[in-house]
């Protein structure tokens, strides 16, 4: 499990291939896969992102970390 925060805004979380973005503690299913995310933010200043390990996403809260957990099973579903 890795992210990236946008300083000021949403984090978008990969989850066994499935990205999951986080806005006001709420997720849901991307519309931006981290990988294209990363390759858009490689122009932009380092002060205005930050990659997100699991502590980092697990430190989000239960509630955070659960919810992305559910959204990527859903995901795997289909």
């Amino acid at each position: 499990m890795k992210g990236i925060q946008i300083i000021g805004g949403a984090a978008f979380v990969e989850c066994d291939g499935v990205t999951v973005r986080i806005l006001n503690g709420k997720c849901e299913i991307s519309p931006i896969l981290l990988p294209s995310l990363e390759w858009d933010l490689r122009t932009e200043p380092p002060h205005t992102w930050d990659y997100l390990c699991e502590s980092d996403i697990r430190a989000m809260g239960d509630a955070v970390y659960t919810q992305i957990l559910n959204i990527t099973e859903k995901v795997k579903k289909i």
